[in-house]
């Protein structure tokens, strides 16, 4: 029991960390003028991404968990698909995830995004 409060701290203070952090703050990547439709729509994509988390962000204050929870899935495979796994704001993306995971109680399904966020 005391892991799980353990863990519950840690995913409230994460996400606390991320709401005070904007995520519009990303650089862009380059691009050559032979990649601008490509640039065009990861551009597009990538602020529908934060216009999800935003979204995410206001349903999980509101504490409507379950619609947050499928926009949050929806920003992280976009973001994954978009931006690559490794960039730095997929990781936003899977701790609101996992907090929202770890809020309804489903700890088995937070516990991976976790386990990838201390990595």
């Amino acid at each position: 029991m005391a892991f799980y409060r353990h863990l519950s701290w840690l995913l409230n203070l994460a996400l606390l960390v991320l709401i005070l952090v904007d995520s519009s703050t990303a650089q862009p990547s380059k691009s050559t003028p032979e990649d601008t439709s490509v640039a065009a729509t990861r551009n597009q994509e990538s602020n529908e991404i934060k216009e999800l988390n935003e979204t995410v962000k206001k349903l999980y204050q509101a504490g409507k968990y379950a619609e947050a929870l499928a926009l949050a899935q929806r920003a992280l495979e976009l973001s994954d698909n978009t931006l690559g796994p490794e960039h730095p704001d997929a990781a936003i993306y899977l701790n609101n995830l996992a907090e929202l995971y770890n809020t309804i109680g489903d700890y088995a399904k937070a516990e991976p995004g976790i386990a990838v966020l201390r990595n």
